[in-house]
């Protein structure tokens, strides 16, 4: 049963009151198997009295899914369908798997997970549970990703975590999403426990498991894997979008263990850079010294990171880096002032720094000057 014995009583009284009377005028009071199965039947009829408008509603979606330009036309009728309320939950599971491997149909049943998953799925855990042990590839990830909304992660937590071990056509980071947005101890564990995982892949799927869930207890699993930039320069990218998913755990420890990440060679250019600009998302964490610190990175000869370092610096409110950035451009400018393409690289680091009045009179300057041949 999807409710205890004593649930269903309580709903069938509520949402029953005339059952009830009528079951009062028979030879003595209901049996608790009468009440449930009244309140069944009464349940059911009522889904099924939903079923013409959600017939109508699954083949609007249906018309827009069978074309690939659908994004962002569907969400007035999901919106529609979620209004209905959660009586037409079994409707909707009925076609969450779809049938095939056609693109059309798929793309309708993750419209309607994404129904599901604003809807109350108490009484469709058991269902989605079966789809997710045993429906299709994609029929698995869908009912996965709708597991992880449901508000009974006890029941859910078990059977996730034993598909994150026992099979392999769910992907990591679904099962993992899943675990991580139920908010149980027990997921939320398991989850972390992966960010040191020997497996490189399985680690960068914990760490966008817990963005996407916005998971903000992994703060100090996070600063502890930024502190070793041997083990961090793995996943830089996966550390930074969980620090913009999860502004709240950043404080000035969690700055100082960035600032000396940004700092090592261990890492590309690249990964510097995005590091970097964490550190300029969050400016007001910065320890005293940090300015210092970046300004002493800009001299290490590297002109990418240089121009992104004085950037950042810039856009913190420093006019001796916002000067210092711009003069060199302007240098070219003077050295040769018809050259379009010199107007047009420094209006681009102006627009970086948000001078945009600036930007434009040069990118206009460029544009009088006649063809531009390259650009930034």
């Amino acid at each position: 049963m999807h409710q205890c014995l004593t649930s269903l009583i309580i709903l069938a009284c509520a949402l029953s009151p005339t059952s009830v009377a009528r079951a009062a005028q028979d030879d003595g009071p209901p049996s608790i198997e009468t009440l449930i199965e009244r309140y069944r039947a009464e349940r059911e009829a009522a889904t099924e009295a939903l079923r013409p408008e959600v017939e109508r509603q699954i083949s609007r979606l249906r018309n827009f899914t069978a074309s690939e330009r659908y994004i962002g036309s569907t969400a007035t009728i999901r919106a529609a369908l979620v209004k209905l309320g959660s009586g037409i939950v079994p409707l909707l599971i009925e076609k969450l798997d779809p049938k095939g491997e056609k693109a059309s149909e798929q793309r309708l049943s993750s419209q309607l997970a994404m129904v599901l998953m604003d809807l109350n799925l108490e009484s469709a855990i058991d269902p989605l549970l079966k789809i997710a042990r045993d429906g299709s590839r994609i029929g698995k990830e869908l009912a996965t990703r709708v597991l992880g909304a449901c508000a009974a992660p006890r029941r859910v937590n078990e059977t996730l975590i034993t598909l994150y071990t026992e099979q392999k056509e769910i992907s990591r980071i679904t099962l993992l999403t899943a675990l991580a947005r139920l908010e149980s101890e027990e997921g939320l564990t398991f989850v972390k426990e992966r960010i040191r995982s020997d497996d490189v892949e399985e680690g960068k799927a914990a760490i966008t498991a817990l963005a996407a869930a916005a998971s903000a207890t992994a703060g100090p699993e996070i600063m502890a894997l930024a502190l070793s930039p041997s083990d961090a320069a793995k996943y830089i990218q996966q550390i930074c979008a969980y620090y913009r998913a999860c502004g709240s755990v950043f404080n000035r420890q969690h700055a100082e263990a960035l600032l000396q990440l940004t700092e090592s060679k261990r890492l590309s250019i690249e990964d510097r850079i995005a590091l970097l600009n964490i550190l300029i998302e969050n400016e007001k964490h910065w320890p005293s010294d940090a300015k210092r610190t970046l300004k002493q990175m800009a001299d290490t000869g590297n002109m990418q990171l240089r121009e992104a370092v004085l950037v950042g610096l810039a856009l913190t409110g420093d006019r001796g880096a916002k000067n210092d950035l711009i003069r060199s451009f302007e240098d070219a400018i003077k050295e040769n002032p018809l050259w379009s393409d010199s107007y047009v690289d420094l209006a681009d680091i102006q627009y970086k720094v948000r001078d945009y009045r600036d930007a434009k009179k040069n990118y206009e300057r460029a544009l009088g000057l006649g063809r531009i041949s390259g650009g930034r």
